[in-house]
């Protein structure tokens, strides 16, 4: 009877404080607060102006979504830089160039022509790191 009476009084602790598995993912944005920015200049090019794109360009945590046709271009001051577009259509191709840097920065540019679908590319750039990644898929 004590063994029923404990097992009913455990179920019940259990019910009403919940319980929890696993944490809830939340998206958190770095803290770069009084770090230098880094420019960063997007260009697209595609291989004929009738050909679209989409893409997502993520500023440190903020999140925009473009598309263009054609040609695009996007300036952006950031510490941490993700972005990913693809064309739309189901033939052409674009070349993805990024400018890192500008007059008071040390510059370089990356160019990816993409004959597959898109490309995504993953910029840090703080004084105590710094990673560049870039993918076609």
């Amino acid at each position: 009877m004590k063994a029923i009476r404990l097992l009913i009084a455990v179920i019940l602790a259990i019910a009403s404080a919940g319980c929890q598995t696993s944490r809830k993912h939340i998206e958190s944005k770095s803290d770069f607060v009084g770090m230098p920015t880094t420019d960063f200049t997007i260009t697209l090019v595609c291989s004929s102006p009738d050909v679209a794109f989409t893409g997502t360009i993520i500023n440190d945590g903020e999140r925009q979504e473009v598309s263009g046709v054609g040609r695009g271009t996007y300036h952006i001051s950031s510490h941490h830089l993700v972005c990913s577009f693809m064309r739309s259509g189901a033939s052409g191709t674009f070349v993805f160039t990024i400018l890192v840097g500008g007059p008071e920065q040390s510059s370089s540019s990356v160019g990816i022509e993409a004959w597959s679908h898109g490309v995504l590319a993953d910029f840090l750039r703080t004084p105590s790191m710094q990673h560049t990644r870039l993918e076609t898929f």
